[in-house]
């Protein structure tokens, strides 16, 4: 894996070695971040795991709600926005998910947030590190937010669309089950995407969860002042979809 004027990783096939060769002044720190958030979840794809492009939280008495979506979405946000409110952060950005069991593994403790979603969310700069020098995002860890440290399972998947400005906090639309695989499959961490039998093993781990999971089609507002009602409102939609009647039509 090439990044251009930063690092080159060699991964081993099977995803067990990675060999990096930084650029000489590469941040310690953007080393980190590209290793941890770009190379690891494409070598445990090697390994035969199912990484997600996603973040996670767990909500108490009722379990994980899983936020997948492109670079931008609001992932980190929404995840930390039910942190605050009594949840546990349980991955973010990249989600290991045990399709077997439908139970998300935990990962690494922080968040990556902007300026001004920390702000809203009360999340203090102080005891905050850099994410990478061309980022102004900021990690966030322990000091601020509650970890999950083992593994939750999963209530509800919310494949994020793009933020409106709409006065609604929250739009979304459970998907059927025959479209729930292919709205997920573009956030599977997969490193080689011409190699059959990953594919074949990464389309089977994920027919397996969507068929167990409800998926929503999730459109919230990109109106920050909203967060506390965003975050209201998502959960109290993975509770309806976690409910008995829900899961009859799932």
């Amino acid at each position: 894996m090439r990044f251009p004027e930063l690092a080159d990783f060699d991964v081993s096939a099977d995803g067990s070695h990675i060999r990096c060769r930084p650029t000489r002044r590469l941040a310690a720190s953007t080393l980190g971040h590209l290793l941890l958030d770009q190379v690891l979840p494409l070598a445990l794809s090697r390994q035969g795991r199912l990484a997600l492009h996603a973040s996670a939280v767990h909500v108490p008495r009722l379990g994980c709600v899983v936020f997948a979506g492109p670079t931008g979405s609001g992932k980190s946000t929404l995840a930390t926005a039910l942190g605050v409110r009594g949840g546990q952060v349980v991955s973010d950005d990249c989600l290991v998910v045990e399709p077997d069991s439908c139970r998300a593994v935990p990962g690494s403790p922080w968040v990556r947030l902007w300026r001004d979603a920390a702000t809203r969310l009360g999340l203090k700069r102080a005891g905050s590190d850099v994410v990478a020098h061309y980022t102004t995002k900021r990690r966030f860890g322990g000091q601020a937010l509650r970890f999950r440290s083992r593994p939750s399972p999963i209530v509800a998947i919310a494949v994020l669309a793009k933020r409106t400005r709409r006065a609604r906090a929250v739009d979304a639309r459970l998907l059927a089950p025959r479209d729930r695989l292919i709205a997920l499959a573009p956030y599977v961490f997969v490193m080689d995407v011409e190699d059959p039998r990953q594919l074949a093993q990464m389309f089977r781990d994920l027919a397996a969860l969507v068929a167990a999971v409800p998926v929503v089609r999730l459109r919230a507002t990109d109106d920050r002042r909203q967060l506390a009602e965003t975050a209201r409102e998502v959960i109290s939609l993975a509770h309806a979809l976690a409910s008995p009647a829900a899961g009859k039509r799932r």
